[in-house]
């Protein structure tokens, strides 16, 4: 499959209907950069950065050789940089919660955020915020958020009667609203 970033509009006019219909797809370089040819090490939360993606650990010396070693940088990671500086993509924000399940919420935030950070070292909850029964959300990922409100609203399915996700239209991040109203 050729993909033609050279084509313009008016090329695509002149060729009608033999025009290359295929345009390049948005990548993950273009929102974060090629990859890094080196090693880097998150000094906080220890995440290494190799093959072009964040790993848990550098790995037991199969993908970093002796030689290789003046490669070695610390820098903070994405996800550490986001907390840092106080930034989300996703926040939840909870209102109305029944008191006897505000328990229950937290530890389901709690065990989803620690099977995705599991999966992926950029993928976390960054802070669960209480006030008497409302509860505030925020992540390091929008999908994570996305991922945390659907298991909320399959969880209390008796409890919660509204969930609305807003993306915003400047940046990319997720505002999820759910709504516990009382069982009539």
């Amino acid at each position: 499959m050729a993909i033609y970033p050279s084509i313009t509009k008016l090329d695509r006019e002149r060729m009608g209907k033999f025009a290359p219909r295929r345009i390049r797809p948005k990548k993950e370089e273009a929102e974060f950069g090629a990859g890094k040819k080196e090693y880097l090490i998150c000094p906080k939360c220890s995440a290494a950065y190799y093959g072009k993606c964040w790993h848990h650990r550098l790995g037991e010396g199969k993908h970093f050789k002796h030689e290789e070693r003046k490669k070695l940088n610390f820098v903070l990671c994405p996800a550490c940089k986001m907390i840092k500086e106080k930034k989300f993509e996703g926040s939840i924000e909870i209102k109305n919660i029944p008191a006897k399940i505000v328990g229950e919420i937290v530890n389901l935030v709690k065990n989803s955020a620690k099977i995705a950070f599991f999966k992926d070292p950029m993928d976390r909850v960054i802070e669960i915020r209480q006030n008497k029964n409302n509860l505030l959300i925020t992540a390091t990922e929008n999908q994570l958020a996305k991922k945390i409100a659907k298991l909320i609203k399959r969880a209390f399915k008796n409890y919660a009667r509204d969930c609305e996700i807003k993306m915003s239209d400047e940046e990319d991040i997720v505002r999820i609203k759910i709504n516990f109203l009382p069982k009539k």
